[in-house]
């Protein structure tokens, strides 16, 4: 048998969302003029809730924002709970406060490129073609979503904790300059 305060807590959980995007969307586009080169790559998921427990522990401990804490008579006004409000009966790690929209479109990658024109290469026999090129990979993300990285999948390494950003590390931002040389 619950007691009346269980029967309460039941009582007052929700729905908080859900972890997979109803929507994905890429868009990827060749553009030519000349010699150069250029490929463009967007993608993005849509309509879906991370739970942002790095932001929670850092409210309850370890970041700045616990010097925010509610205090009575202190620091009432504030939206951040009072110390051991987590751990406590009442309590969770699991409540809406840190549930959050986390829509995003990212540019993915970017790369430019010039081809050296074969009438300079006729001097070198050996050498069919030379290609310069840049590639950028994650370079923007637009969002909302307070974390490091909104494209979060899950945590502990398995596919329980879908949804849940706990100290995730961000998508890397890469940079390459390369040269291609076909030789025969």
């Amino acid at each position: 048998m619950l007691t009346e305060t269980e029967q309460l807590l039941r009582a007052d959980r929700t729905y908080l969302g859900n972890s997979i995007p109803h929507y994905i969307a890429g868009f990827n586009n060749d553009f030519r003029y000349g010699n150069f080169d250029m490929n463009i790559f967007f993608q993005g998921a849509f309509d879906y809730s991370v739970y942002n427990m790095t932001r929670m522990v850092g409210e309850s401990s370890t970041s700045t924002d616990a010097l925010n804490r509610w205090v009575a008579g202190t620091n009432e006004n504030t939206d951040i709970p009072r110390d051991g409000y987590y751990k406590s009966k009442y309590g969770s790690y699991v409540n809406s406060k840190f549930v959050e929209e986390a829509s995003y479109l990212r540019l993915k990658n970017v790369s430019i490129g010039y081809s050296i024109p074969e009438s300079a290469l006729k001097t070198v026999k050996f050498i069919d073609s030379i290609r310069l090129y840049a590639i950028g990979q994650n370079l923007l993300t637009i969002t909302n979503y307070s974390g490091n990285d909104p494209e979060v999948n899950g945590h502990s390494g398995n596919n329980l904790g879908g949804g849940i950003d706990f100290n995730s590390f961000p998508a890397s931002r890469t940079f390459i300059l390369g040269i291609k040389v076909a030789i025969h």
